[in-house]
């Protein structure tokens, strides 16, 4: 009996710090900040995404990514989802877990 509870427990455990794992911390809207642009231009922008993808997006909708260099670059609809894409294999390939 005692050697089942043990195996209940640690079966709830195990199963408590998948569910943690698998889920991803979304940005804190609202939460506004001003960045330069290698242009010199500064634009009022907002944090969006998670933990695994992220990205700045001023009012009008544009998107702008940071890059290594602590610069910022103007990235399309279509560049943001091609972006998010390899972050996710790349995110799948480090943790091990196969498709």
């Amino acid at each position: 009996m005692k050697s089942n509870l043990n195996i209940k427990s640690l079966a709830i455990t195990a199963l408590l710090f998948l569910s943690v794992s698998v889920m991803a911390v979304p940005a804190k809207r609202g939460m506004w900040r001003t960045i330069t642009l290698k242009n010199g231009k500064q634009v009022k922008v907002e944090l969006v995404g998670d933990e695994r993808f992220h990205f700045y997006r001023d009012s009008l909708g544009n998107a702008y990514v940071q890059k290594i260099d602590n610069s910022y670059v103007k990235k399309s609809q279509r560049q943001l989802k091609r972006m998010q894409k390899k972050a996710m294999k790349r995110y799948v390939n480090l943790n091990g877990r196969r498709r």
